[in-house]
């Protein structure tokens, strides 16, 4: 099955566009933004991977995440354990 990004609301795009051309961001949010903005797009879940280099499997989970959450669903979440 496709997974395909959900109809962006307020300024999400305009937000994901700054994300993807800021310098000082992380660049797995930069990628994560990337792949939510090709899936608007129109690009499937494997031609994403390719473009980004990773899983199809990651690319669906990130999508899935944004779907679910917005904007910050493309952030990590906490871990258990003992901080690095």
């Amino acid at each position: 099955m496709t997974v395909y990004v959900r109809t962006f609301q307020n300024q999400e795009a305009e937000l994901l566009q700054a994300l993807v051309q800021a310098r000082s961001v992380p660049v797995e949010l930069v990628q994560r933004a990337q792949m939510v903005l090709a899936s608007a797009a129109g690009h499937k879940p494997g031609q994403i991977a390719e473009q980004v280099g990773l899983s199809v499997g990651r690319v669906r989970v990130w999508i899935e995440r944004f779907n679910a959450s917005g904007l910050l669903g493309l952030f990590d979440l906490p871990r258990s354990g003992r901080p690095r």
